[in-house]
């Protein structure tokens, strides 16, 4: 039989009968093993495991809300989170000192289960900052790097002294609709086919739609949802976010409002969709509205079909990278090859300066553009010159461009005036802050 001590956090197991003089020398090979332990401890942040109740009395204990990171095995942004994040000594000290870190496994354990049940959690890693009374302070997710990660932090911290909580109830004790649960506790297979119709059938019994359980219905069966309830949770988005959390109903809108942003564009509607944007966007902090507001405009401005205009957008918004402004200069040169204007300033975004600061990965993708912009232009030694860098460039003989490279290559050769080059790809790292 296995007896348990615990040294510091650190289980020890030695068998009964064990002597004094065994014990001392487990204890002094502890202690020896703890130091290296100890030092890891301000490396990292440390989270604590197993049941949620004893994560709570630890907070009640030590007055500090709780940080909860919902993960599963296999998603490669909680990875990421662990690796760079967590790891990074000054979030690791303020997560240490600030808060009581706790994971579980969406997957495995059931309170991660319940946890994401209760705060209606899809996208991982998803965060909980919870209070020790159980209020909820904020949350978030997907991957985020440290020193954004860090004044997040900061902000939930001084959120919480100051009582700034969410309008989610303290308890974890609640009664959820049937077409709820199935989304935490059973397979996509074993939920019913009727989702849609149960959705919204439950929605129409609801007196408040602002309440908790509609508003977590709605986050999570958003995409079922009839037009007169998707249409309430973007009138009234902003107090949703306020509610409930910012970045669960930003993530979960966007998809809608490009939609309805594609719409307006075919109209040609530039007052409804500026009204769109002024009433969602304050749900958005800057870094969000980088991403997602530039999803919502280019549906607007792809669909007047008015590249000049989608160029000035493009040119004026801050949205955009070299590699994007290439990208959007590539599809778009052959539609507008009889406007010479339009050209010269699609090519005037790609400075020689400017691609080559950019990442080797990028540069036969942005030489290759540039050389089909010269190619519509008609200067077809520039287009010629560019293609020899977009050679140069390649880091492979089967690179995404060559099938691109080589046709304009002949093409240029034989002097033929309408040809349709290949669409080109500018690849650029990936990344996830």
């Amino acid at each position: 039989m296995y007896t348990p001590h615990s040294v510091a956090g650190m289980f020890i197991y030695y068998s009964k009968p064990t002597s004094m003089t065994a014990l001392k020398t487990i204890f002094r090979s502890a202690l020896f093993l703890l130091v290296p332990v100890a030092v890891a401890a301000q490396d990292t942040a440390v989270f604590v495991h197993g049941a949620w109740k004893d994560a709570m009395i630890m907070a009640k204990q030590q007055n500090k809300p709780v940080f909860v990171d919902l993960w599963f095995l296999g998603c490669m942004p909680c990875k990421r989170m662990v690796d760079e994040t967590f790891a990074q000594k000054d979030v690791a000290a303020y997560m240490n000192a600030n808060f009581i870190c706790y994971k579980s496994d969406i997957n495995v354990e059931m309170d991660g289960k319940l946890l994401s049940r209760k705060y209606g959690a899809s996208g991982f890693p998803h965060y909980l900052y919870i209070n020790p009374d159980g209020s909820l302070i904020e949350a978030g997710s997907g991957f985020m790097g440290a020193p954004r990660f860090l004044e997040n932090l900061k902000t939930v911290v001084a959120n919480g002294k100051a009582g700034k909580v969410k309008k989610f109830s303290n308890s974890m004790d609640i009664t959820y609709p049937e077409v709820y649960n199935d989304l935490y506790f059973k397979k996509p297979t074993e939920q019913s086919p009727n989702r849609k119709e149960l959705i919204n059938k439950w929605m129409a019994e609801q007196k408040d739609l602002s309440s908790e359980l509609s508003y977590l219905m709605m986050v999570r069966g958003f995409g079922a949802l009839d037009e007169q309830y998707a249409s309430y949770f973007i009138d009234h988005a902003v107090e949703l976010a306020n509610a409930y959390g910012a970045r669960q109903v930003g993530t979960t809108v966007y998809t809608r409002l490009s939609k309805k942003a594609g719409e307006l564009g075919s109209k040609k509607d530039k007052a409804a969709f500026e009204a769109l944007v002024a009433k969602v966007k304050p749900v958005y902090d800057a870094h969000d509205w980088k991403i997602f507001g530039k999803i919502i405009s280019e549906a607007y401005y792809k669909n007047t079909g008015d590249y000049s205009v989608y160029a000035n957008f493009i040119e004026t918004s801050g949205f955009y990278t070299l590699a994007d402004k290439a990208s959007f200069a590539g599809k778009t040169a052959e539609l507008v090859k009889g406007n010479k204007a339009l050209l010269a300033r699609l090519d005037s975004w790609m400075s020689e300066n400017e691609i080559n600061n950019q990442s080797k990965y990028a540069l036969e993708g942005l030489y290759y553009t540039k050389a089909v912009v010269k190619y519509f232009l008609d200067n077809n030694e520039e287009a010629k010159k560019y293609l020899e860098a977009a050679n140069k460039a390649a880091l492979s003989p089967k690179s995404a461009n060559r099938e691109g490279i080589d046709g304009l290559s002949v093409a240029l050769g034989a002097g033929k005036k309408d040809f349709s080059p290949k669409a080109p790809y500018v690849m650029v790292p990936l990344t996830m802050d």
